[in-house]
């Protein structure tokens, strides 16, 4: 059974501004021209396909792929033996083409293809490249209003939706709605909120040059900043000036007493680790170091919630410390411990390398302070049925008790010198 013109017909949708209405019926045409060919048991050579298209000029292969994007849902909704479901697969491989392809999108096709796309399951490879050409845009042309809006409604057609795909579209849409002043329904709440407040009362240069900080940052989970990332820290910095960006990261940061506010979303979490990068650069100005110490230093203060998302960028603020003499670092180390508590991972690995690393100063420190204060140790008790294991120190209480210390000598010390200092706090 062939798919008849007035089926397909249901499915067009008018094409943006910029694109003529002659031009809008000749994407109609061509699609329409596709799914004729198209039976349950047929369809047209993709091989063929791809040859066509790249034939059409840019404007018509928008226009074909708004087309694609548009009637595909409601055609591929259909039981998936019909040929309107054979015709949603064809549409479906028109539009993930057309997707590779580098094409001149203007506002309105972004915000159309936002707009339109439709996820039942989200294992697609059409998933995530409307965020792409959105992100892609405003990276070149600034933040836009209109795209943001159409983001915000095409993260509401991926609710309940659980694939791989769809949670980093997610995460990717949540740090860039963070250029977004203006508040909304679902925009994050807590931190992301005030950064937001604070964001849109700054003059338009300043807040333009922050948007287009946000919108050059990615989701990745990596804690020292790559070499990528230094282009657009350079070009903020250039912008705005060392003093500038200072400012307004102790103005944002500035949130110890204010526990709403200490909750960190996904975008937050990501922008409060690239505040760190940038500190982190700021500091190699020796003038400009200890206000970038102190900044850092109030940050791992504060009791950031939940601390699986805070965990972010306390890490980054962890290596940071790693690079400061102990006179800077100790205190704060021993403050990240304790905040991080029994859990293992990234930071607990920090605190014992930097006490590794500083071993010959630290042996000295501790046993200056033995003569004000012995320490006490409380033995470690074995599992029932199991022998004691002699070479196992266990801290009575502390960031890492319960944590058996390393065999050597050197590691053991080091233990012993941070459940010292942090039981002394």
């Amino acid at each position: 059974m062939q798919l008849c013109r007035s089926e397909t017909r249901a499915f067009i949708v008018r094409v943006p501004e910029h694109i003529t209405e002659a031009s809008t019926r000749e994407s109609a045409l061509w699609v329409d021209t596709l799914l004729e060919q198209v039976t349950p048991t047929t369809r047209p050579d993709r091989s063929q396909i791809v040859t066509d298209v790249a034939k059409l000029p840019p404007e018509a292969q928008i226009g074909i792929l708004r087309e694609c994007v548009r009637r595909m849902p409601a055609l591929r909704s259909q039981d998936y033996r019909s040929a309107s479901f054979a015709a949603g697969s064809v549409l479906y491989d028109v539009a993930c083409h057309l997707y590779t392809r580098r094409l001149p999108y203007e506002e309105s096709d972004v915000c159309a293809l936002l707009e339109s796309s439709r996820h039942a399951c989200g294992h697609g490879s059409d998933v995530t490249p409307p965020l792409d050409i959105a992100h892609a845009y405003m990276q070149r042309h600034g933040f836009s209003e209109r795209i943001a809006a159409a983001m915000r409604q095409f993260l509401e057609t991926l609710d309940g939706v659980g694939s791989a795909q769809a949670n980093f579209g997610r995460r990717r849409a949540a740090i860039l709605l963070l250029a977004d002043p203006m508040e909304a329904a679902n925009a994050e709440s807590g931190w992301s909120a005030h950064f937001r407040k604070t964001l849109r009362g700054l003059p338009d240069a300043e807040r333009a040059a922050w948007q287009r900080f946000v919108l050059a940052m990615t989701a990745n989970d990596i804690y020292i900043a790559p070499a990528t990332w230094r282009k657009p820290a350079a070009r903020l910095l250039s912008a705005l000036g060392p003093e500038v960006v200072l400012q307004r990261i102790d103005e944002w940061t500035a949130v110890e007493d204010q526990p709403k506010q200490l909750t960190v979303r996904t975008g937050g979490s990501h922008l409060l680790k690239q505040f760190i990068w940038l500190l982190d650069s700021i500091a190699a100005d020796d003038a400009r170091q200890p206000q970038c110490d102190a900044l850092v230093k109030r940050l791992v203060r504060s009791d950031w919630r939940p601390k699986e998302r805070a965990a972010k960028f306390m890490i980054a603020a962890g290596y940071y410390l790693s690079r400061r003499p102990p006179a800077v670092a100790w205190d704060s180390l021993g403050e990240l411990a304790r905040w991080n508590g029994e859990r293992p991972g990234k930071i607990r690995e920090i605190v014992q390398q930097y006490a590794a690393d500083h071993q010959r100063n630290a042996t000295r420190f501790l046993a200056a302070c033995h003569a004000e204060e012995p320490e006490r140790r409380v033995p470690a008790r074995p599992a029932a049925g199991a022998a004691a294991d002699l070479t196992t120190v266990r801290p009575a209480d502390g960031p890492l008790s319960g944590v058996p210390a390393a065999r050597s000598l050197l590691k053991r010390w080091s233990a012993k010198l941070l459940h010292w200092r942090t039981r002394r706090a």
